[in-house]
């Protein structure tokens, strides 16, 4: 049985870790945002079912610039 021996150059593990920060960063703002969900509704006084429309927008237009940037890609 062969051994395939891979070398990562340096430019892989920057793309590693470019991916992991935009990964991370994606889910933590959405989380940010649900936490001032209370905030965001005392101050314009909208119910809090009014005010989760906005976290739903901001991930469906995540979502979707994820899947067009994963076409041109």
């Amino acid at each position: 049985m062969s051994q395939t021996c891979y070398q990562s150059s340096p430019y892989s593990s920057a793309a590693l870790c470019a991916l992991a920060l935009t990964t991370m960063l994606s889910s933590m703002s959405s989380s940010i945002a649900n936490i001032g969900l209370p905030a965001l509704a005392a101050f314009f006084h909208a119910s809090f079912s009014q005010v989760q429309w906005v976290v739903l927008t901001y991930l469906l237009a995540v979502t979707g610039s994820v899947l067009a940037m994963g076409w041109l890609s």
